[in-house]
């Protein structure tokens, strides 16, 4: 699949997401409190009767699940939406079920009434790193071919059954960059992940230290990830680039195509309950 057409593809997805989405749910009430963000655990609770719920959000992922996209396809938003965090309690009317379309439809609807969210869409040459099959051929075995099991992941690991479109998204959030899966190959895989991000290397901070690790990124809307078994970090072990290749027989490769963005034309602190 060559560039033109992964980036095609990519504008069409986003088309489709932006469209309001299950037309049977409707905003019947929401309480939204300004709370602190130390320690902040980014994870909604969900019911079927229509209520969602989470403890500690910003505005950005807020609209990263209302709309199914990525931080760096969000432009254009001011820094209190990323940095203030709320804590949100709202019931839907639903004529139907709670279902990632219902939520996408609510959460939208929840952002334009309550915080005065306008949006427009277009596609913005961005840098980006493709994934693709090594040279040396792919090293995962299919699905069926090694024991089913549930994502993990935390910074320098990643691990699970998943699609190589998934890895994509996973390794892009764990690794702080852009990443588009062009490998061509359908199906899912288990994989066993292990590198030395750069912020941890040797040397890496201030005055020679190696950097403390961070708190893993939430996962991006509609993966569900969970924090695996501590991981210890080599601060001498592979870059990302050479655990791809050496582990799974992927490498990633610097490039730029026209992708998908959200431009945010209006947001507002929230009004008040």
């Amino acid at each position: 699949m060559n560039c033109e057409r992964t980036a095609k593809l990519l504008f069409l997805s986003l088309l489709a997401s932006l469209q309001l989405v299950g037309q049977n749910v409707k905003l019947a009430v929401a309480s939204i409190k300004a709370v602190e963000p130390f320690g902040c655990f980014m994870r909604p609770t969900i019911s079927p009767s229509g209520r969602w719920s989470i403890s500690c959000a910003s505005v950005k992922y807020l609209i990263r699940i209302a709309y199914g996209v990525q931080d760096d396809e969000i432009l254009s938003l001011p820094q209190w939406a990323v940095s203030d965090h709320y804590a949100v309690d709202a019931l839907f009317d639903l004529s139907g079920s709670m279902d990632a379309a219902a939520e996408k439809a609510g959460l939208q609807q929840l952002l334009s009434e309550r915080f005065g969210l306008k949006i427009h869409r277009e596609a913005r040459e961005q840098k980006v790193m493709i994934l693709r099959v090594a040279n040396s051929g792919i090293k995962l075995k299919p699905r069926g071919e090694s024991p089913a099991s549930s994502i993990s992941g935390s910074a320098g690991y990643l691990g699970g059954t998943m699609s190589l479109s998934t890895l994509a998204t996973l390794l892009g959030t764990l690794a702080g960059e852009r990443i588009v899966d062009q490998t061509g190959l359908s199906g899912e895989y288990g994989v066993e992940l292990s590198w030395t991000p750069d912020a941890y290397r040797s040397g890496a901070g201030p005055g020679g230290a190696t950097l403390a690790p961070p708190p893993p990124p939430p996962p991006p809307p509609g993966v569900h990830i969970k924090s695996g078994a501590a991981h210890i970090i080599d601060t001498n072990g592979p870059s990302l680039d050479t655990a791809l290749r050496e582990q799974l027989g992927l490498r990633i490769q610097a490039s730029k195509l026209p992708l998908p963005v959200l431009v945010v034309d209006l947001v507002q602190r929230p009004l008040p309950n």
